[in-house]
């Protein structure tokens, strides 16, 4: 449901050998007709739908939610009711109200809900979750997640003109889960106790043409005490920056603050990863950088393009929970998903 962002994960339903992309919602038929272009050249049919009701009616096992990002809990829980399994892109619920509505139908249908924060699966912070795992740095004391993207020079285009889209009025905190999403997901850890500022206006651009430009900042403790900052929204830097930090007591995590253009250039799409270890003295021990690969289904993933391959991951493991199987351990259900 949605043909514009979900783009991206109909390319991997199209060719993932255990998934069958056989129906796509939008009410822009634009992009309905871009969706049976690519379907044609890949030499299968796909049913279109305008109707989100029809659409439901379709016979098929699961719907992945590509919509406006304020709707998606309400067309979740109508999706679960429906009897299908529910991917959801961002962001689960819009408020308290809704995201008790949405446990509730999960727990209710025992239907698989997952949580597509794609930002979670990336080079840099799947291995960052996997060497934590590991015990390489030791518990979790404070962590960094940064996103930081200056839409102004694409937001006529990804709002598609309408003055009224969720992009040009909700609130700076709305779109937290590209910084914070992460550390959760790192650590499994999860918050108990947030505090948030906002910034002034990045510009007038922003503040009397299209809605919410300011930066959003969130001090957030975690249940064993830990503490992180989650910074995202608009600021000025070219190229944009995603960025975590992990503190242990036993060392640190860290990607790399600027992307490498050699490297980028060369078909890299993460950066580099710091990983420092303090060995059996006191501020000694070994620092480890590099450029960190992809470690499950590789060859599947990088034929992925969407974020670098981390949209293939957020798909294939809700695929993989559907079937029971061992890698949909790592797809993000709807307690973490509310949380982040």
């Amino acid at each position: 449901f949605g043909a514009g962002r979900g783009k991206s994960m109909m390319r991997i339903l199209l060719v993932h050998p255990e998934a069958e992309l056989v129906a796509v919602c939008d009410k822009y038929e634009p992009q309905l007709e871009k969706v049976r272009e690519m379907a044609s050249e890949l030499g299968t049919q796909v049913a279109l739908y305008k109707d989100f009701d029809e659409f439901l009616k379709h016979d098929m096992d699961a719907v992945v939610l590509a919509n406006y990002a304020t709707e998606h809990a309400t067309f979740a829980v109508k999706a679960m009711n429906a009897g299908k399994h529910v991917m959801s892109e961002v962001l689960p619920s819009e408020t308290l109200a809704q995201a008790i509505e949405l446990i509730e139908a999960v727990e209710r249908t025992g239907l698989v809900y997952a949580y597509a924060e794609n930002y979670c699966y990336r080079n840099d912070t799947f291995e960052m979750r996997r060497r934590y795992e590991a015990c390489e740095i030791g518990e979790i004391t404070y962590a960094e997640g940064e996103y930081i993207h200056d839409t102004a020079s694409i937001k006529p285009g990804i709002t598609y003109g309408e003055r009224n889209h969720w992009r040009n009025r909700t609130q700076p905190f709305f779109y937290c889960t590209h910084s914070f999403g992460p550390i959760m997901t790192i650590t499994g850890r999860r918050p108990v106790k947030v505090v948030g500022m906002q910034s002034r206006f990045v510009s007038k651009f922003y503040e009397k043409a299209l809605g919410p430009g300011a930066a959003a900042l969130e001090l957030v403790t975690l249940d064993n005490g830990a503490l992180v900052k989650s910074i995202h929204g608009g600021l000025k830097r070219e190229p944009g920056s995603v960025n975590y930090e992990i503190y242990g007591d036993k060392g640190c995590m860290e990607t790399q603050r600027f992307a490498d253009r050699d490297a980028q250039a060369s078909g890299i799409f993460s950066k580099k990863l710091n990983v420092w270890k303090e060995g059996d003295k006191v501020c000694q021990g070994e620092l480890e950088t590099f450029f960190p690969q992809k470690f499950i289904e590789k060859s599947l993933a990088e034929s992925s393009s969407g974020h670098g391959g981390s949209d293939f991951y957020a798909t294939h493991f809700f695929i993989q929970k559907i079937l029971g199987k061992e890698q949909g351990k790592y797809s993000i259900d709807v307690y973490t998903a509310v949380d982040m």
